[in-house]
């Protein structure tokens, strides 16, 4: 995916706009940071972490809205077909990751790092779950926890409790052949 990234960027995306959706725990930062090594871009502060980078090059990055509680998509417009216009001449690029290996990584990330077992507050998804889990089989069983990339996408709150429908994943679908979104898979992340 980032070999065909940058092979579009030196061709086509230089009169286009170019988007990268970055799903947490799917690949993104990597990629965001890989970008900037092949950019290098100037006046930037190597302090930033890559999921507060915004833009890098002509690259916009969309992904979490830290400022909100919510944490939601900062961009659900893309898929929302009576909305998304304004993207039809964009280049869009998104990492997905195999579900399972997603929410292990998730839950690693909550409940170590981020010292959620614990009851840190940083571990934004597991402090809204109502017991905390203590093995990866507790966490998946949790509304809140189960079809994160797709409730992601909609722009639905972290932790949203509803059980996503067939429509919605037609939506995610549907969007990706209609603008198009060029779709990578974090596993195959050297292909292309």
């Amino acid at each position: 995916m980032f070999k065909y990234f940058l092979n579009k960027s030196k061709t086509s995306l230089a009169n286009k706009e170019s988007i990268f959706i970055h799903i947490p725990k799917c690949g993104g930062s990597t990629f965001v940071g890989l970008l900037m090594d092949s950019i290098k871009p100037q006046n930037f502060d190597p302090t930033t972490p890559t999921h507060k980078i915004d833009k890098v090059g002509n690259t916009k990055i969309m992904h979490v809205d830290f400022n909100s509680i919510e944490r939601k998509f900062k961009a659900p417009t893309i898929f929302n077909s009576n909305k998304n216009q304004e993207f039809i001449d964009s280049q869009l690029f998104i990492l997905f990751r195999d579900p399972v290996e997603r929410i292990v990584s998730e839950f690693n990330f909550q409940y170590h790092i981020l010292n959620g077992k614990n009851g840190d507050q940083k571990a934004a998804l597991l402090s809204k779950l109502k017991r905390r889990p203590n093995s990866i089989e507790e966490y998946i069983e949790y509304k809140e926890t189960q079809n994160y990339q797709t409730k992601f996408l909609l722009g639905k709150p972290l932790g949203h409790t509803k059980n996503i429908s067939t429509n919605d994943f037609k939506k995610i679908i549907n969007t990706i052949g209609v603008l198009p979104i060029h779709c990578g898979i974090t596993n195959q992340y050297s292909n292309y």
